[in-house]
C-alpha cells in the first residue's frame, strides 16, 4: 500500500493541478450567457451518458481482463482489439440512428427556449460520444499499466488548457460561440490521439482479432461480463449525471439552470480528487490480488484506501465549504447576489452530503466489479435510476437547481449505503473502523477555525477575497495536520511522512 500511496500523492498533485485550471475554466464560463455555458454542460452530459452506452461494458472487461494475459501476446492483443471493435460497430448503428430520427430526442430532451441550440449542433453530439467511448476504453488500459499520473495529466491539464485557451478567446471576442463549441469537442479528439500514442509506447499493446484465441466458452464469459457491466456502468453514471441532464429538461428555466448548477458540481469535484486518485492507483493491485485469491491482502488494502480516501476528502469538504461565499463572489460580474450564482452554495451542500457517504463506504463498485457478485451492483443501481428518475421528475418542477441536488444526494446515499451492507455481508469486507471515527474529530478544529474566522479585509473585490480564500484554507490545512499528528490515523500517512525524512523526496 505504501507505493500505492505514493502513487496517489503523485496523481493528486496532477489531478489538482488541474482542478485549479478547471475552477479557472468554470469561473471564465461565469462570464458568459448563461444560456451558452448551460448548453455546453448538457452536451457534455449527453456524451459521457451515450459513451456509457456504446462502451458496452467493454471499459471494464478491459481493466479485469488484461489481468489475465500477461504473458500471453495472442490473447491479450485479441481482447484490446475486441474491446475496441465492438464498441465502434455500436457507435456507427448509434450514430444512423440517431441521425434517422432527429427531431424526436431534441423536443424529448429540452425545453422549447433551448431546442434552436440543439438544432444548431445536431452533428457534434455523437462525436463527443464516441471520443468518449474511445477515451474510457485506452483510460482503463493506461490505469492497468499504472500509467495513472500520466493518464491523469492529459485528462486533468491538457484538456482544461485547451477549455481555458477557447473560453479566453470568446470571452474577449476573437472568436465565436460556434468555434468554442466545436473546439471544445475536437479538443477530446485531440486527448484520445495523445492517449493512443501513449498505449503504443506501452510493453505488450497490440491490436488484434485472431477468432481462435479465445475459446467459445471464454468469448461467452467475456461478452457476459460485458453486458452485465454495461448495466452497471449505465446506471451509475445515470446516477452521477442524470440530475443535470434531466434539469434542463424540466426546470423551466432550461438550460440556464444547468450552468449555475455545473459550478456547483465542478466544486463537488474537487472534495472528490484524493479519492479518484487512490482509487485508480489501488485498483490494479486490488484486482490482481483478488485473482490471486489473497482475501485478507484485499481487505487490508481495501480498508486502508477508504480510510485515507476520507482522510483527504473531508479536508476538501472543510476548505470547499468555509469558501463558498468566496467562490460565489468572484464569479461573473462579482457579488453574491449580483450575479445569479449565489444558489450554488446551498446546491454545494446538499450535494456534499451525498459525496461524503459516497467516499466513506469504499470502492464498493470496484470491489463488486471484480467478483462473482458483479451482477448485484447492477439490480442496486438500475434500482435507484428509477428512484433516481422520479425524485428528479418530482422535485425539479417544484424546487429547479434544490430539487435535482436533493433527488441526488437520496439516491447516491441510498445506493452506497445499499453496497456497503452488501459487501460487508457477503465478503466480510467493510471500511469503517474507530480509525474513521479519528478522522472526523481531527476536522472539527479546522471547521471551526476556517467558518468562524471573519473576513479579512473590507475591500470585497477579487484580489482580496482570494488572499482571504487563501489565508483560511492555510489555516485549516495547518489545524489539520496537527490534529493528524496527535491523533494518528493512518500508518499510511506515518509511513510516508517518515519516508519524506529519510529521502528528501516527496514520492
Amino acid at each position: 500500500m505504501g507505493i500505492v500511496f505514493r502513487q496517489s500523492i503523485k496523481t493528486t498533485i496532477i489531478i489538482f493541478s488541474g482542478a485549479i485550471l478547471g475552477a479557472l475554466s468554470t469561473w471564465l464560463f461565469t462570464f458568459i450567457d448563461k444560456q451558452q455555458y448551460g448548453f455546453t454542460r448538457e452536451l457534455l452530459t449527453q456524451a459521457v451518458i451515450v459513451s456509457q452506452f456504446l462502451a458496452l461494458g467493454f471499459n471494464a472487461t478491459m481493466s479485469v481482463y488484461i489481468h489475465r494475459y500477461d504473458h500471453d501476446d495472442r490473447k491479450r492483443h485479441t481482447l484490446i482489439g475486441l474491446c475496441l471493435l465492438v464498441p465502434l460497430v455500436a457507435c456507427v448503428i448509434a450514430s444512423a440512428i440517431y441521425f434517422v430520427f432527429p427531431g424526436h430526442s431534441i423536443h424529448a430532451l429540452f425545453q422549447e427556449q433551448d431546442q434552436g441550440l440543439m438544432w444548431r449542433y445536431f452533428i457534434w453530439l455523437p462525436l463527443y460520444g464516441v471520443f468518449f467511448v474511445f477515451q474510457m476504453i485506452i483510460e482503463q488500459y493506461l490505469t492497468a499499466q499504472m500509467k495513472i499520473a500520466q493518464l491523469s495529466f492529459i485528462r486533468e491539464i491538457v484538456l482544461r488548457l485547451i477549455s481555458i485557451v477557447l473560453v479566453l478567446l470568446f470571452v474577449f471576442h476573437y472568436i465565436n460561440f460556434d468555434v468554442l463549441l466545436i473546439g471544445t469537442v475536437v479538443g477530446s479528439l485531440l486527448s484520445l490521439g495523445v492517449l493512443f500514442l501513449i498505449s503504443m509506447r506501452t510493453k505488450d499493446f497490440g491490436i488484434a482479432l485472431h477468432r481462435k484465441a479465445f475459446t467459445n466458452k471464454e468469448y461467452k464469459e467475456i461478452f457476459r461480463f460485458s453486458f452485465f457491466h454495461t448495466l452497471t456502468a449505465i446506471s451509475i453514471y445515470l446516477i452521477g449525471f442524470l440530475d443535470m441532464f434531466l434539469l434542463g429538461r424540466f426546470d423551466k428555466e432550461g438550460v440556464r439552470s444547468v450552468a449555475v448548477y455545473a459550478v456547483g458540481v465542478f466544486i463537488i469535484s474537487v472534495v472528490q480528487i484524493p479519492a479518484r486518485a487512490m482509487i485508480n492507483a489501488a485498483y490494479t493491485n486490488i484486482a490482481k490480488e483478488f485473482t490471486n485469491g489473497d482475501m485478507p491482502l484485499v481487505r487490508n488494502l481495501y480498508g486502508r484506501l477508504a480510510l485515507n480516501s476520507l482522510l483527504a476528502s473531508m479536508l476538501m469538504a472543510v476548505i470547499v465549504c468555509c469558501n463558498l461565499n468566496n467562490a460565489v463572489a468572484i464569479m461573473g460580474k462579482g457579488g453574491v447576489t449580483g450575479t445569479g450564482y449565489g444558489a450554488v452554495i446551498p446546491v454545494v451542500l446538499i450535494l456534499l452530503i451525498g459525496q461524503l457517504i459516497n467516499i466513506a463506504t469504499g470502492m464498493n463498485d470496484q470491489i463488486l466489479s471484480i467478483s462473482k457478485y458483479y451482477r448485484v451492483s447492477f439490480y442496486l443501481s438500475a434500482s435507484l435510476v428509477v428512484v433516481l428518475s422520479g425524485l428528479c421528475i418530482v422535485l425539479i418542477p417544484k424546487y429547479g437547481v434544490y430539487g435535482a441536488a436533493w433527488s441526488t444526494t437520496i439516491a447516491l446515499g441510498l445506493y452506497n449505503l445499499g453496497k456497503y451492507f452488501f459487501t460487508w455481508v457477503k465478503m466480510g469486507i467493510q471500511p469503517l473502523s474507530k480509525n474513521t471515527i479519528r478522522v472526523i474529530i481531527a476536522n472539527v478544529p479546522g471547521f471551526a477555525a476556517g467558518y468562524f474566522m471573519p473576513f479579512l479585509f473590507n475591500n470585497h473585490t477579487r484580489p482580496f477575497v482570494a488572499l482571504d480564500a487563501t489565508v483560511r484554507s492555510a489555516l485549516i490545512v495547518i489545524i489539520y495536520i496537527g490534529m493528524l499528528f496527535i491523533l494518528k490515523p493512518s500508518p499510511d500517512v506515518r509511513e510516508y511522512v517518515a519516508n519524506i525524512r529519510k529521502t528528501k523526496r516527496l514520492f
